[in-house]
């Protein structure tokens, strides 16, 4: 992995004498001056985050234009990048639910409450394409958590 370090003394950039792991917010000592650790754009792991936040963008974009089909494209688009990716799973979910595809959507907020089980909107929608299901009592218990 390539990186480039940022002299805190504005020399500009240079390319580190070895390969340095970690984050981009971790730091390398460079004699005495301490040198910020960036990574390049040609980073895998961050792209990966770009594409998908990219995706998802402009999915939420055609979703507010009332697209819900292309916008959960583009959402499982995302997720077949980054599988755990929460803004394309909500994106998945709301898409799903104005689609009127209660179980998908209600398939999706489930793993989404598995990660965050006191979110009271995940509980919320649930209720709501439980109850549009006609399954009233486990719609009253999403209700209870909300």
């Amino acid at each position: 992995m390539e990186r480039y370090q940022i002299d805190t003394l504005g020399k500009g950039f240079s390319r580190p004498e070895t390969e340095l792991h970690g984050n981009s917010a971790g730091f390398a000592m460079a004699g005495c001056r301490v040198s910020y650790v960036f990574p390049c754009r040609c980073c895998p792991a961050m792209s990966k985050k770009k594409k998908v936040f990219g995706q998802v963008r402009e999915g939420r974009a055609l979703f507010d234009a009332g697209k819900f089909e292309q916008a959960a494209v583009l959402a499982e688009s995302a997720l077949g990048i980054l599988p755990g990716d929460q803004a394309a799973r909500e994106l998945l979910a709301d898409a799903g639910f104005h689609q009127s595809d209660f179980p998908k959507a209600v398939a999706v907020l489930r793993s989404l409450l598995e990660q965050a089980p006191n979110n009271h909107v995940y509980h919320n929608k649930i209720a709501v394409a439980y109850a549009l299901q006609s399954e009233f009592k486990t719609a009253a218990m999403h209700l209870r958590k909300a």
